[in-house]
């Protein structure tokens, strides 16, 4: 798919294109870095596909609403709430900060600044 800028590309990402782990594992380079809240930092698309796999059991899925998007070079920051679409049909929403270094249309370095702890309650 091909999209015009690295903005519009993670707001693709963001609202549905990574729906299958197929898909989301597709978005990222093969060395990729990935650090999730105070998740340990992830390289390479293996260890972010076993995250990934890992959090959709814990979730049945998660949304994202989109509340500014600033593109910078390479770099895309986007602030967000993040849905958090449990088991039991609860949602748990969450304030969030991602930032996104894209190598081309491809992310090759993401970090998720959320604060998880109300997941765990």
């Amino acid at each position: 798919m091909s999209i015009s800028s690295k903005g519009e590309r993670i707001k693709y990402f963001l609202t549905g294109g990574g729906k299958t782990l197929d898909d989301f594992i597709g978005f990222f380079t093969e060395q990729a870095k990935y650090k999730f809240a105070n998740a340990p930092l992830l390289t390479g698309k293996p260890a972010i596909r076993e995250f990934a796999a890992n959090a959709r059991k814990r979730v049945k899925f998660v949304t994202h609403d989109i509340h500014e998007l600033w593109e910078i070079g390479d770099v895309v920051i986007c602030e967000l709430d993040i849905n958090y679409h449990r088991h039991d049909d609860s949602v748990v929403t969450l304030p969030g900060t991602d930032i996104f270094r894209m190598d081309g249309d491809l992310i090759r370095d993401l970090r998720v600044y959320v604060d998880v702890s109300p997941l765990r309650q």
